[in-house]
């Protein structure tokens, strides 16, 4: 049995619709996060951009400019966003099967 302020009368407790809802979008939305967080795979553009720095300490003549360690880094970041999206692009294009290959259409 209930009473008017949502609480159940005999110890449960009754959750109401928004409460439901606004768990569901809460859950949804970390799922959403999770899923682009595995899309970007931060850990291996960490690698990448060490590597990177680990280069440019390694070829260093005299002093090191920041600024320049700054723009390798930056540049490095942004060329593989662009590489990642025209693997994520060529993927979508599957290569016909065996069974389509050039040598079964002449034969």
């Amino acid at each position: 049995m209930k009473n008017g302020a949502g609480a159940r009368l005999d110890g449960g407790l009754a959750v109401s619709a928004p409460t439901v809802m606004a768990a569901s979008i809460a859950r949804e939305r970390r799922r959403v996060l999770a899923d682009l967080v595995a899309l970007a795979k931060p850990r291996v553009v960490l690698m990448i951009l060490v590597t990177a720095a680990v280069g440019y300490y390694v070829g260093l003549a005299g002093a090191p400019d920041y600024a320049r360690l700054l723009h390798l880094l930056v540049g490095t970041l942004l060329a593989e966003r662009v590489r990642h999206v025209r693997v994520r692009r060529r993927r979508a294009f599957h290569l016909p099967s065996r069974a389509h290959s050039f040598t079964r259409i002449n034969s």
